[in-house]
């Protein structure tokens, strides 16, 4: 059942409020899919349970949200959209019934006898309207703020009963029972005065409110009342009478009275609230949030209070009597809608502390002057434009609050108060600041202008404010240069984010400098800083460190990351006090190697240009504990030096934490890791690890998360059993296939191993007892029987490969060649996982489209995994209920019906999200008709990041909708007057200004999404969605370029998330990445609504002009998969050194199909000098799919690193003799030559051959003296290689360049007789797929130098030099030729097994770790499988010298198809 069946049927019931929309079985429902093993997909229509009504809203039929109305009533309600309807609700809760507001409106069911009150999001009632025509009013207002728009919808959201979590009406003041305690506890009880027991029991009135315990009689207050002060006091429970309470007042004279209660309940409700008065030491009485019209009368009674708190109640009236508190010394009543000052107060000559924030007050009286004892005047958050003169009567004002008022200038009356030490001005209008008027204030110490327009301050020669020692000049529009020389006695000045390019200082007593975010390149202190502390002077364009930093003995933190520096000066390193410098995203190319500073913690160096580190920085800085080098040019790591004399003395560094993700390490590293045997976290994701020496890994026993990802690794170390302390493993994206010995570990929590080449998986008897995540998706060889399934079933999250991969048929089969998604999830260093994602890639009706999401809750789990839960049901619902609203309209009307089912969830709590939806759309053209596109919608709230990759550029679809980065929120914020606090946060509580729940922050933070539409283009490459966590670690452009070197998207999934906590993310994290291949769809395509050409092959009814041009314009072919992957390798230099790990873990688990897709018809494809007969297949659009044709899809991959995969035809031997990838010396006329095209690309509408014969031909065959030269058109993919020629002549060299040239023109085959020429041709002609799969390919026989373009070999997927891995999806789609010739004689085939290189000298530890007592017995081992893998060797080699044998003599050798 879903959430608004259970709200419909709890309203029914008559339940309160708070379970109106959500329940407790659907929390539950939610939690349980915090672990899952495969993305959650929205049920199928026929699956569905009864909802809402899947019919227009138009149609008269009551949706199931509206139950609750009668048919009448919603007949009537229907036919005018200015209409309206609310329901109104009893002051207990229980429901009332519709009020129904429009002209000739039938007899209201509920008519409210007067005021309506208002809850919004379950807190407290905060308003009071006249009558329920009001209250129409301000439901339509709340909707369309909220972001319903369309006045039918606006009408049909006021009548459901589902809004009642967010807004809902009362025609009587709620009041809850703890609300009522608070005020007062009233009742009729026995007492007893005095400790004596001569007094006797008697029945009296008694209460409890504010600090005092009044008693009374029966009748009242009428006759003689007595009060017993209760602060200081004492209440006591009494053993020797049932329920009864002593209550003593303070001093040993104290009176004493024993009330005895009815029922324990009562008794307890006395006790918790008589403790809470007793414990006070001063007369404080807190009734915040109570709901108060007027002051209760009891409370006056308590004549000592000194402390009143009344903020969120509603006393607009009910302050008439405020005077009556004769001690009263600190007034709040913020956030009351008072509307104006009220002048009662002024009749308070001992008040010293007043709060009128958040009032909507636009005016302070003259009569103010009267409050003279007033210290503290707090008038935040309201519409002030002026201060009156009267003001400066005020002669004991310390601190006035004037913060998000509408002040254009500074108040000049704030002079004329000479008592005033701290002022603040934040988030007004101030465009200027004259400093002479501070200089009117000596006492004046703190200056807070944050958030204000200020372009300039300004100063004169002569002025003097050594009195300011805070200066705040956050998120102002100050540009040029800043010269804060007259303030001598500075200590603590925060300029962020402002446009300043310089920066003058006094640094005397200068202690906090905070100036990030800016355009820095100059920063001076005249005066040497001894006390300065802090500095953070990141996000700024400095190309050298201010020296006089340097000059304090006493810094201890620094942050200058992200400028321009290139080298850090030695006196900052060397820095007796300094524990903190982060000084990531610069130029460094290499730091001094002097000894560090002994002191130092922390070192951030990530983002550089570093070769190597220092032999020094872990012998000098023994007290290091954590150390980033990410994204550096990294080969090697300083070895650690020890400083004790003897071995038992030794002091090794203190590292704790090292991450040098992202670097060029090789195996060499592992000696310098095995001298730090205190490392608790290592991250080693992306280097070029091939091994890890295992006696290293036995050092490091105190190991405790443990990363090697994107590695080319095939075993992790038996070792690796001796940490017995860690809890997390990652290994994805390796080439591992022998499961690690991790079961046995005692604290093992996650383990991640996807995307490797496992193919079995040994369990113990007995899991680990903590072990809760363990990831082996993306590993095609591992299959799982029953019994294994049923003992990993206890972990609470396993991912695993689905058995069955394969498309069920029909559209599936289009619809994954479009596009493909992976997942990523981590919970990072929290203690529980707040982020969840949506992966649907085949999502409504016949999955003709796509859904994805993410969600971040940032400290709740419960909203995320409710969205995780209802998202994608409530989009179904949106389109069924009306299929012809723009997608933009379905895509918020989802978000924001979302928001209403998090219901009391999200009253509280709330959660970024970004849900994108792929769909297909017909739209029409003037030329041709319809024309079939692909779209994608988009929303978003909060942080959450949508990133569409387009021709390698980054298209950034999502909004941020953070203070910071979004003007227009900030602006609206501005005009409501919201609080915004020292850290950013909307009322302290979040950074974001819009987020599904948070209900109770409106209307400073709504659920209205960004939401946009873009129609997908040929050029985009992939989609990458990512929580709020991501975009802070790394940025859009490193992110996409990253995904574009992984083929596979769940292998790009899994390194974006691990480059983030490699950068040193803590956070939860989750992304998606969507490999996307849209289709081209032309007007010339278009025949009516639908593109099939099921009858075009042989009607000769097509344009031979447009269907040539659409051929000769083709983007998908053989060598245009192959030109990408050139792309990919030569813009990962730029993101990442490590390219050929990324190159190993790519493609795994995702090959193509083996079945060849069947032949309709044969065009004819001329030529100058042949004509060649090309098969061609029916052209289907993906909107009507061919039932009979087998299209793309993905299967289970076959091995990865296997030499099974390996062309039978050549060994090691072969490879010796192999110059460069295209060179004659290697492929002589006679010899086998391999031509790689994509046998089983999804074909596209515009790669079809007419059947008319044509002067621009798919394929041309033209002869030439030096053979047959196949001619292909220059696809769109080969164009944009050339763009890289520069960047493959630097790292390739120029020859490389060349070879890359010439693939883009032509393939060249020798000449040979006419009988080999035919079988050439007649190879070509019984290919299925070489007229989209021969695009663009070229090679030539005339190759470059020996040994210059093994580069470029490696780039296009040839066999790796010890002829074990083997990309799958090139290996899966090799055409082989044979071509023989006179001048060359045919030379045999060679043997199939491959010989590798010989590996490289193991470390004397690393030969033999075994135990002495069982050494004899491994060695015989060893012995006995030596002799027999000699045995076999001889075995094998005897039987292909057999076999040549029988074949020697024929005159070519056999043709050997690759498997595919």
């Amino acid at each position: 059942m879903d959430i608004e069946g259970r709200s419909a049927a709890a309203s029914v019931t008559g339940r309160g409020a708070d379970s109106c929309v959500a329940d407790d079985r659907t929390r539950e429902a939610a939690s349980t899919t915090a672990h899952r093993t495969l993305p959650i997909a929205p049920r199928r229509p026929d699956a569905r349970r009864r909802g809402p009504c899947k019919v227009s809203a138009d149609d008269g039929r009551r949706p199931g949200r509206v139950a609750r109305l009668p048919a009448r009533l919603w007949a009537w309600l229907r036919a005018e959209p200015t209409r309206a309807c609310l329901h109104l609700f009893r002051p207990n809760g229980s429901y009332l019934g519709p009020w129904l507001c429009g002209a000739e409106a039938p007899e209201a069911v509920a008519r409210p006898p007067g005021a309506v009150y208002v809850r919004f999001a379950g807190l407290a009632v905060t308003r009071t309207l006249r009558d329920a025509d009001t209250a129409l009013e301000v439901q339509r207002g709340f909707l369309e703020q909220l972001g319903y728009r369309d006045p039918r919808r606006v009408q049909e959201e006021g009548a459901a009963v589902d809004l009642g979590c967010l807004i809902r009406f009362y025609t009587g003041k709620p009041q809850p029972e703890e609300q009522q305690d608070r005020v007062c506890l009233s009742g009729s009880f026995p007492i007893r005065k005095g400790r004596t027991q001569l007094h006797k029991w008697s029945e009296r009135f008694v209460s409890l409110c504010g600090t005092c315990l009044i008693v009374a009689s029966t009748d009242g207050f009428q006759g003689k009342t007595q009060c017993l002060p209760l602060i200081g006091g004492k209440v006591e429970q009494v053993r020797k009478r049932q329920h009864c309470l002593q209550f003593t007042a303070a001093g040993s004279q104290g009176q004493t009275y024993y009330v005895s209660y009815n029922s324990f309940a009562e008794y307890l409700r006395w006790l918790r609230q008589a403790s809470k008065v007793v414990s006070q030491r001063i007369g404080s009485v807190d009734l915040s949030c109570c709901a108060l019209e007027e002051l209760p009368e009891h409370l006056f009674y308590s004549s000592d209070i000194t402390h009143l708190n009344l903020r969120h109640n509603m006393l607009v009236n009910g302050l008439n009597q405020v005077h009556r508190f004769t001690q009263l010394q600190s007034l709040n009543l913020a956030h009351n809608h008072l509307g104006s000052f009220p002048l009662t107060f002024c009749n308070l000559p001992s008040l010293t502390e007043l709060n009128l924030s958040c009032n909507d007050i636009e005016e302070v009286p003259p009569e103010v002057c009267h409050l003279i004892s007033v210290q503290s005047l707090i008038l935040d958050g309201n519409h002030l434009t002026c201060l009156p003169k009267q003001l400066s009567s005020l002669q004991a004002l310390s601190y006035i609050g004037l913060a998000f008022n509408s002040l254009r200038s500074f108040p000049a009356i704030c002079t004329c108060l000479p008592a005033i030490t701290r002022l603040c001005l934040t988030g007004n209008l101030l465009s200027a600041l004259p400093l002479v008027c501070l200089a009117k204030l000596p006492l004046l110490k703190h200056v807070e202008l944050r958030m204000n327009h200020l372009s300039s301050l300004e100063a004169c020669s002569s002025i003097n404010l050594a009195h300011v020692t805070q200066l705040d000049l956050r998120e102002g529009q100050l540009s040029g240069d800043l010269d804060l020389q007259c303030m001598v006695g500075l200590e603590t000045l925060r300029c962020d984010r402002n446009r300043l390019t310089s920066l003058s200082l006094v640094g005397q007593t200068l202690r906090t400098l905070q100036a990030s975010g800016n355009q820095l390149t100059v920063i001076t202190i005249s005066s040497c800083p001894t006390q300065l502390s802090y500095v953070d002077i990141s996000r700024n364009k400095l190309e050298s460190f201010p020296c006089s930093i340097c000059e304090s003995p006493v810094l201890e933190i620094v942050d200058v990351s992200r400028n321009e520096l290139a080298e850090l000066p030695s006196r900052l390193v060397k820095g007796e006090a300094l524990r903190r410098l982060y000084a990531g995203h610069n130029r460094l190319r290499r730091l001094e190697d002097s000894p560090w500073g002994f002191v130092l913690e922390s070192l951030d160096l990530q983002h550089n240009h570093l070769l190597d580190l220092p032999a020094g920085l872990l012998h000098g800085t023994l007290s290091l504990r954590t150390l980033n080098v990410c994204a550096n040019l990294l080969e090697t790591l300083p070895v650690a030096i020890y400083s004790g004399q003897a071995e038992g003395a030794a002091e090794y560094p203190a590292l704790q934490e090292l991450l040098v993700t992202g670097n060029r390490l090789n195996d060499k590293c592992a000696m310098s890791l095995a001298a730090l045997p205190h490392l608790r976290q290592l991250h080693l994701a992306y280097n070029h690890l091939a091994t890890f020496p295992a006696s290293k890994l036995a050092k490091l026993t105190d190991l405790e998360e443990l990363n090697l990802s994107g590695n080319r690794l095939h075993s992790i170390p038996t070792t690796i059993h001796g940490c017995k302390h860690l809890h997390t493993l990652s290994a994805h994206s390796n080439a591992i296939d022998v499961f690690p010995e991790i079961f046995h570990l005692p604290e093992i929590k996650f383990v991640d191993l996807s995307c490797n080449a496992l193919m079995e998986l040994p369990l113990p008897e007995n899991l680990p007892p903590k072990l809760q995540e363990l990831d082996l998706t993306g590993n095609p060889r591992l299959a799982l029987d029953h019994s294994a399934l049923d003992k990993l079933s206890h972990i609470p999250c396993l991912k695993i490969d689905p058995r069955d991969q394969q498309p069920s048929g029909g559209e599936a089969h289009i619809l994954e060649s479009v596009w493909t998604c992976g997942v990523a999830e981590s919970q990072g260093q929290r203690k529980k996982l707040c982020v969840s994602s949506l992966a649907c890639p085949e999502f409504g009706e016949g999955g003709r489209s796509a859904l994805f999401g993410v969600f971040d809750g940032e400290r709740n789990v419960e909203v995320p995994r409710l969205m995780q839960c209802t998202m994608g049901d409530v989009l179904w619902e949106e389109i069924q209920r009306s299929p012809t609203t723009a997608p933009e309209e379905h895509i918020c009307h989802t978000f924001l019906d979302t928001h209403k089912k998090l219901g009391t969830v999200g009253q509280k709590l709330g959660a970024s999200a970004v849900l994108c939806h792929i769909h297909w759309e017909v739209y029409e053209s003037s030329l041709a008709g319809m024309i079939p596109r692909l779209t994608l919608t988009m929303g978003n709230v909060g942080g959450c990041v949508a990133w569409l990759c387009r021709a390698g550029r980054v298209v950034r679809l999502n909004r941020h909708f953070v203070l910071n980065d979004c003007l227009e929120e900030r602006t609206r914020l501005e005009q409501l007057n919201t609080i915004i606090t020292e850290d950013n946060k909307v009322c302290g509580v979040t950074t974001h200004t819009r987020l599904s729940g948070c209900s109770f922050l409106y209307p400073s933070v709504l659920p209205r999404p960004h939401v946009t539409s873009v129609r997908l283009m040929p050029e985009d490459e992939l989609l990458v969605l990512g929580s709020c966590a991501l975009a802070q670690y790394l940025s859009p452009s490193e992110a996409v370029q990253a995904a574009r070197l992984v083929g596979d998207p769940l292998a790009a999934a899994k390194r974006l998330v691990t480059l983030a906590q490699g950068y040193g993310c803590h956070e939860n994290l989750a992304v998606i990445v969507v490999r996307i291949n849209p289709p081209r769809f032309d007007e010339d395509d278009a025949v009516g609504c639908c593109t099939c050409e099921a009858n075009a092959v042989g009607s000769g009814g097509a344009d031979p002009g447009a269907t040539a041009g659409r051929a000769g314009s083709s983007s998908s072919g053989a060598l245009s998969e192959l030109s990408s992957e050139i792309s990919s390798e030569v813009a990962g230099s730029e993101v990442g050194s490590e390219v050929a790990g990324s190159e190993v873990s790519s493609e795994v688990g995702s090959t193509v199909s083996d079945e060849q897709p069947p032949l309709i018809g044969i065009p004819e494809v001329t030529g100058p000098g042949l004509t060649i007969a090309l098969p061609e297949r029916a052209r289907c659009c993906c909107l009507h799919p061919s039932a009979s044709a087998r299209s793309f899809h993905r299967q289970m991959s076959a091995a990865t690193f296997s030499s099974a995969h390996s062309d039978p035809g050549r060994d090691s031997s072969d490879e010796e003799d192999m110059s460069g990838p295209l060179s004659s010396q290697t492929y002589p006329a006679g010899q086998l030559l391999e031509v790689e095209v994509d046998v089983h690309a999804h074909i596209q509408p515009e790669l079809q051959a007419s059947t008319a014969s044509t002067s621009s031909a798919v394929v041309t065959a033209v002869e030439k003296d030096n053979g047959i030269v196949f001619v292909a058109p220059l696809c769109q993919e080969m164009q944009q290689v050339t763009k890289y020629d520069s960047v493959v002549a630097s790292n390739w060299g120029e020859s490389g360049a060349r070879t890359v040239r010439k693939l883009q023109t032509c393939l060249e085959v020798p000449r040979s007789d006419h009988a080999e020429t035919t079988s050439i041709l007649q190879r070509i002609h019984n290919h299925a797929n070489l007229t989209h799969g021969i695009d663009s390919m070229a090679m030539s026989n005339g190759g470059a130098a020996a040994g210059q373009e093994t580069a470029v070999a490696n780039a296009l997927g040839w066999l790796g030099r010890n002829g074990s891995v083997v990309n799958a999806d090139h290996n899966g789609s090799l055409l082989e030729v044979t071509v023989a010739s006179d001048a060359a004689p045919v030379r045999p085939k060679r043997s199939a097994y491959f010989v590798s290189e010989p590996a490289p000298a193991l470390d004397p530890d690393d030969e033999l770790i075994v135990p002495p007592e069982l050494e004899e017995e491994v060695k015989e081992q060893m012995r006995q499988y030596q002799q027999q893998q000699r045995i076999q060797q001889y075995q094998q080699q005897k039987q292909e010298l057999e076999s040549h044998e029988k074949e020697h003599g024929k005159s070519q050798p056999g043709v050997f198809d690759t498997a595919l």
